[in-house]
């Protein structure tokens, strides 16, 4: 990402399968405000990813 460089913010666009050079403003916005939702956001989008491959 151009604005944020955050671990948790890389593997959740990985995770979904987007560009983690991309520009994601309202990404940026969210792990900016409060990492803790960012976390739960990554936990859950995985959650649903695996079980979609299930």
């Amino acid at each position: 990402m151009t604005t944020t460089q955050n671990e948790t913010v890389t593997s959740l666009l990985k995770l979904v399968g987007l560009d983690v050079e991309g520009n994601y403003p309202a990404l940026d916005a969210l792990a900016k405000a409060d990492h803790r939702y960012l976390r739960d956001l990554k936990i859950n989008v995985g959650m649903c990813s695996t079980a979609a491959r299930h």
